[in-house]
Order: structure tokens, then sequence, then C-alpha cells
């Protein structure tokens, strides 16, 4: 999915995404739990002769709730990014570059219902709402007058979101137990300014506008956890979003350690 340069590259449910997530649960009382995850992901995003690219440190608090065959999860998420732009024009012999921190915060809140289909084999249907928020530092390119100035910003999103999911235990020989999952949905972005950007060209102000992607969204996930013991798994992922105007992939991967 394509930005202008100056737009944050997004801060994500890194808790989920992460390269390597510790993930210790505090409290797991019959079905309900809650904890906590740490991580970090790695996102960029590009357009003509435009590139930026965003590391980002995260930590989240999750609870989940299981009243019955319904569930309902929270999250809240927080941490630091570190953004760099490169952007290329006609009127340098080099790209123009930039970097600048941001930090951002995040909560969803989502509520499925679970219901049997066979032995070990689940259906949730699922709807629920998330908000981000970010903010970014100031900063300007190099190579002044030509690069652009920008001025500190914060920026916001909130979506709706709408699906069902598939999932299943298999047992191995040895006593392993793999857990594929499938996630089909819909989201609709109820509001977003990540879009617009305030920027500055010799002492003139002006404002950078990305390419709209389009507030609807196809989504889909897949993902495959492994586990012996309950209290240690490991996990890979993929999830894509699909727009009229964009689309974005990801995959993941990860451990999650609990006591």
């Amino acid at each position: 999915m394509g930005r202008e340069a100056g737009q944050p590259t997004g801060f994500q449910w890194v808790a989920e995404r992460s390269l390597n997530c510790k993930q210790p649960a505090f409290l797991n009382l019959a079905h309900d739990a809650a904890g906590a995850a740490f991580g970090f992901a790695r996102t960029s995003a590009t357009s003509t002769d435009i590139r930026g690219t965003s590391d980002i440190y995260a930590g989240a608090l999750y609870a989940s709730w299981t009243p019955g065959a319904a569930v309902v999860d929270l999250r809240v998420a927080a941490g630091p990014s570190q953004i760099s732009t490169t952007r290329q024009i006609v009127l340098t012999s080099s790209a123009l570059q930039g970097t600048t921190n941001g930090i951002g915060v995040g909560t969803s809140l989502e509520a499925g219902y679970r219901i049997p289909l066979a032995t070990n084999a689940v259906l949730k249907p699922f709807a629920g709402i998330s908000w981000q928020g970010f903010r970014r530092d100031g900063y300007s390119e190099n190579q002044l007058p030509f690069g652009l100035i920008y001025a500190a910003q914060t920026y916001d999103k909130l979506t709706t979101t709408a699906g069902v999911a598939l999932s299943a235990q298999l047992r191995t020989l040895d006593g392993n137990v793999i857990m594929p999952e499938l996630k089909l949905g819909w989201g609709h972005d109820l509001r977003d300014t990540t879009l617009i950007s305030q920027a500055a060209l010799l002492d003139q102000t002006f404002t950078v506008g990305a390419a709209q992607p389009g507030r609807d969204a196809g989504l889909i996930g897949a993902k495959i956890s492994g586990w012996r013991t309950e209290n240690f798994r490991l996990f890979a992922a993929y999830n894509g979003e699909f727009r009229s105007n964009a689309e974005s992939h990801q995959v993941s991967g990860g451990a999650r350690v609990s006591w």
C-alpha cells in the first residue's frame, strides 16, 4: 500500500505480528485469560519514487472473557517507532532522505461465538472495532532547500471488522498438537486521518495527500500453531488486506511462553 513521503507507515498490532514474542499469562481462570506481550515489527510502504520504512517496538496487554460459547477479547498496545523515508525527484542527483521518531497507541475489542462443527473443529463468527493513534515527531529531508520539512503531527484511525474464523486441533502420533486457523472478514474505516500530512518547502506550507486506498477492505488470515505443552507454542501467520486501490501482505512468526 503506497503512501506519500512523510506518512507514517503504520502502528499496527505488533503483539500479534512480531517476529519474536514472549507472552506470559498472569491470569488463567477456567477459560478466561489475561497477560502481556512484547514484540518488534518492521513495516514498509512503497509507491512511485517513494519508500518508507518503520521499526516498531511495542508492548501490549490483553484479556479474554469466555462466558459459555461466547468469547470477548480486549487488547491495548503502545510503543515507539523509528521511521525513515526516501524520495526521488528530478532536481537532485541523489534521493532525498529523512528520519524521525514517533509513538503509537492502539486498542481493539472483538466478540465472537464458537460453534462446534466436528471433533476439535470450531467455527467462530466475530465482529470488532479497533482504534489506532500515532504521534510523529517533526523532521526535514536532506538536501535543503529541495527537501521537504514536516511539522510534528498526530494521526488516528477507527476501523470496524466482521467475519468468520475456522480452526481445528490435530494431534500427531508423537503427542504434538497442530492447530491450523483460517479467518475471512471485512473491514470498514469509520475514520482515517493518516492519508494527509502538512509539509513546507521554501517556508511555504502545503498539504501532502496519499492515494485513497478505499474505506472497505477484504481481510484474510491464515495461521498455524504447534505445541507439545500448553506453556510453549510456536506459530507462523499470514495476514492480507485487499482494498479497491491498495493491498498489503504480511508474514510473521514467533513463540508464545506462558506460566
